[in-house]
């Protein structure tokens, strides 16, 4: 029933897709409120992986806006192939289900120690949307399985967030508000936006097939220093930007980032901009 669909979302976007349903499906609820009246998914993994150049933003923030992009995909694909009686509802990383446990439970990937999905095409460089159905979607019961396990991952992460002793790096970066002790972990990392660390040493994605999505393959930037901030606000540059992932803190966050890794010292509103987390 769903082939037409998801022989669209691959030769227009190289996704992967799989459908789950009946107690799989439930299973990966995390909000019941929000996934009220749909029994099914179909998820969908897109490829992002579009060259490994240095830099200072993470690989998944160096383009459109994925949220954005995933979402229109997945709203095309339903609009021309599910049939008109199926409520749908499209989602990318804003969602009411377990995301990575939903694709690796429909048989796309199997779970990293540091949590991310791997693909065995793409590697962990996907993005996962999904349409959820109000019908229950034929689908054969699926098991989670796990990475090589070489730890190789854990061994690379900067803050030992991997092994639970402390804090994610690109979450970090996305405070709003920042000790100077996470300031210099920071600087230390060198890190503007995000972190890829764990993928970047991880042997199942050494063979990663990059993307040929054109919003994720043309305009990459490594930097914020590549983009033109020149004279303008704080929201201005939010405006200006709006289309970027790394924008959606605000202009002051990535600025302060900026500043700790250059080695300057941000501002007291830099520090804590807007306050909160």
């Amino acid at each position: 029933m769903y082939k037409a669909l998801e022989g669209y979302l691959a030769e227009k976007y190289g996704a992967r897709c799989a459908v789950l349903g009946g107690e799989d499906f439930l299973s990966c609820v995390v909000n019941k409120r929000r996934a009220e009246g749909y029994r099914s998914a179909i998820f969908a993994v897109f490829p992002y992986y579009s060259g490994g150049r240095e830099g200072k933003i993470s690989l998944y923030a160096r383009f459109e806006d994925y949220h954005e992009v995933i979402t229109r995909a997945l709203c095309e694909a339903a609009k021309l192939y599910l049939p008109p009686d199926i409520n749908y509802r499209a989602c990318a990383d804003v969602s009411p289900l377990n995301e990575v446990r939903g694709a690796a439970l429909s048989g796309l990937g199997c779970v990293g120690k540091n949590g991310l999905l791997i693909t065995p095409e793409y590697g962990s460089y996907v993005f996962i949307g999904e349409l959820m159905l109000s019908c229950e979607a034929e689908a054969s019961p699926g098991e989670l399985s796990s990475c090589l396990e070489c730890g190789r991952c854990a061994g690379a992460c900067p803050t030992g967030a991997i092994d639970g002793r402390g804090e994610c790096l690109s979450s970090l970066t996305q405070k709003k508000r920042l000790t100077p002790e996470e300031e210099a972990v920071i600087a230390r990392c060198g890190m503007e936006w995000g972190c890829d660390r764990c993928q970047t040493v991880c042997p199942m994605n050494k063979n990663a097939k990059k993307t040929a999505i054109p919003e994720f393959s043309g305009m990459t930037v490594s930097e914020i220093t590549e983009f033109d901030t020149a004279g303008l606000t704080d929201g201005e540059i939010t405006e200006k930007y709006a289309h970027r992932a790394f924008t959606w803190r605000g202009a002051a966050v990535i600025r302060r980032n900026e500043a700790i890794v250059s080695g300057g010292a941000p501002s007291a509103e830099d520090r804590s901009p807007d306050g909160g987390n």
